[in-house]
Formats: C-alpha cells, structure tokens, sequence
C-alpha cells in the first residue's frame, strides 16, 4: 500500500478519534451540569417544601394558641356568667322564699292556719234559701280553684256561688246536676295556703221539702292548681244540709 495513503487514513482517524473524545468529554460534562442542576432544582424544592412547613406549623401553633386562650378566655366568661347567673338564682330563690313566707303571713289574718270545722247547717223548712260553705284545709298552695258539687235536686234549686274567705271573684254555673264554682286570685303568681271557708254555695229550697239531713257532694271532677299551672289536691270538705 502507498504510504502517503496510509499516512493519510491513520491522520482521518486520529482526527475522527479527537472529535469522538471532544464529544464523549462535552457530553458528560452536559449531563454533569444536569444533573447538579437537577440536585440543586430538588434542593431548592425540598427546602422551600420545609420553609413552608416551618410557617404553616408556626401558623397553626400560633392559630391554636390563639384559639386556646380564646376558648379558655370564653369558657372563663363563660364561668363567670354562669357564676353570675348562680349568684342571682341563689338571690332570687331567697327572694322567693321571702315572698312565700310573706304570703303565708301576710295573708287575710282571719284564714290564715284557720282551723276548719265543718259542721251541719241547719235550716228551717220556712227558710227559702240556704247557705252551705265550702272548706279547705291542708293547702299545698293554690291560685285557682273549681269545686264542683251535686246535690238533691228534689229538695233544692242552685241559686249562686259567693265569696268565702281565700279567693275573690267566685262565678257559678248549673249544668247536668252539677254546681261549678270558678275563680282565681288577681296575682296568678304567688300562691295562698290559707285555709277555711273557700266558697259559699247558695241552694233554694223547693216548696213542700221534706225534714231530713241532706248531703252535698264533691265531685271527682273539682280541679285546684297552683301557680305552677299543676293540679293540686287539698282537702275540701262540706256540712250536711239539716232541714226542720
């Protein structure tokens, strides 16, 4: 082979070679510089992904701090309503109380721990109208009372309903053989425990009644309630009518 030529391909190839190495050298100093890069990307990523978990978890330690001393600010007002509230419940009981035991005392002085004694009434068969009062004792305390009464409707006729000694206003009806005496006190909001004459029931007499004792009585159906709008049951007791 000619040494000229020779001479000339190994100079191509060296040449060749030379290019190959400044490619590989170039390459790799590419993907060097990419992949520091790429680390320094992820780096600066990671640290602002931890910066903003600082911040947050700063923020929400600093929220819920906040939040706690507010509620424990808000309980603690909280507290001293409700030991407002207590300290005015505990004075408006004793205010009660006070009003309770002035209703008792202060009552109308003729009732109030009247002892009742319920007796006959006794009438003359000249009378024309007879008076039979109505009495209660053992009062848990009332503010309204309906006592309802029968009686013998071939010896009387119902005539009225008058004021006893404990409620005023009493209002009569007469309906299916019964007698419904209706009234309430004027302050529906403190009760009375006064005891003796409730009401007094006012019968006429028939013409030609005969001399006998008749009995006036109480039906299931009376009703007496307390200023807490509950039924209450005191004792309501009535005489007997004695005709002569």
């Amino acid at each position: 082979m000619n040494k000229k030529l020779l001479a000339g391909i190994i100079g191509g190839v060296a040449v060749v070679v030379a290019v190959i190495i400044v490619i590989l050298s170039l390459t790799g100093t590419i993907k060097l510089n990419t992949k520091n890069a790429d680390k320094k990307v992820n780096s600066d990523v990671s640290s602002t992904v931890v910066s903003q978990s600082s911040e947050d978890n700063s923020s929400n330690t600093q929220d819920n701090a906040s939040e706690g001393d507010s509620s424990k600010t808000g309980d603690g007002t909280s507290n001293d309503a409700n030991t407002t509230d207590s300290n005015s419940n505990v004075e408006n009981s004793g205010e009660n109380k006070g009003d309770s035991n002035t209703s008792k005392v202060s009552g109308n002085s003729s009732t109030v721990n009247k002892k009742v004694v319920v007796s006959d009434i006794p009438v003359s068969k000249k009378e024309s109208k007879v008076t039979v009062p109505i009495y209660i004792e053992n009062n848990p305390g009332i503010v309204a009372a309906m006592p309802v009464l029968t009686f013998d409707t071939n010896a009387f006729e119902y005539a009225d309903c008058i004021d006893g000694d404990i409620i005023k206003g009493f209002s009569g009806n007469y309906s299916n053989g019964k007698i419904k005496c209706v009234a309430a006190l004027d302050d529906v909001s403190k009760n009375t425990t006064d005891t003796g004459v409730l009401v007094n029931v006012v019968l006429t007499m028939k013409k030609g009644i005969k001399s006998g004792t008749y009995t006036i009585t109480l039906d299931k159906d009376s009703q007496y309630a307390n200023a807490n709008e509950k039924l209450v049951n005191p004792t309501i007791s009535v005489g007997k009518i004695v005709v002569k």
